[in-house]
């Protein structure tokens, strides 16, 4: 007699489970691999004390302007470790002197035109189906399925783009990424690996 299960057959191949545990597993995979690690790693002067050093840093908090041109945002609850100042400001000004020259990388550049053509193509194919339906007039079960598999496309689309521009920061020149958010310029998003002090902007 033998105890235990018995291992699979050669060829055969494992149920992960049932089709809606397998859909929570990728959408916890990919939120967690958009996930931001919030930080601030770079000295900041006081204004008000005359202090530099390592802010104190105490979370973050969202923030909702619209940002457009050059203009900083910082998310980091940071303060002076001296006075205890807020150094949000001075966080702003390091923030566009350290990024203000750093282009975003090829493989986002690339992305971004591929999603930009995708946005301005599927509207354009909307009014080609429009266009199309009233010289044919068949507006009946054919436009019903071309609508719906074009709502059903534009999800993974939207998802897709995040989840690679996501992924540009699990590489670094160091092998070891660890990439610090450190706020927003104009709509790029600003970071810094922890680990050599590479930094890295991306559009998304």
């Amino acid at each position: 007699m033998c105890n235990g299960s018995a291992s699979p057959r050669a060829g055969t191949t494992v149920d992960d489970g049932p089709p809606a545990r397998q859909l929570m597993k990728f959408l916890r995979q990919y939120q967690e691999r958009l996930q931001l690690e919030h930080g601030w790693q770079v000295e900041l002067g006081c204004s008000n004390c005359g202090h530099s050093a390592l802010p104190n840093f105490r979370g973050w908090s969202p923030n909702r302007a619209l940002c457009f041109s050059e203009r900083p945002t910082v998310f980091a609850n940071i303060s002076c470790s001296n006075c205890g100042n807020d150094l949000r400001k001075e966080a702003g000004k390091r923030l566009v002197s350290m990024f203000s020259a750093v282009a975003p990388p090829p493989a986002n550049r690339r992305l971004v035109g591929w999603f930009t053509g995708l946005l301005v193509g599927i509207p354009l194919l909307l009014l080609g189906i429009l266009f199309t339906g009233v010289q044919a007039d068949w507006w009946g079960y054919q436009a019903f399925v071309l609508f719906a598999a074009l709502s059903v496309f534009v999800g993974p689309v939207v998802m897709g783009f995040n989840y690679r521009v996501a992924s540009i920061r699990r590489e670094c020149v160091c092998r070891r990424p660890n990439y610090i958010f450190m706020g927003q310029l104009g709509r790029s998003n600003c970071y810094r690996c922890a680990s050599c002090g590479n930094l890295l902007r991306l559009r998304d």
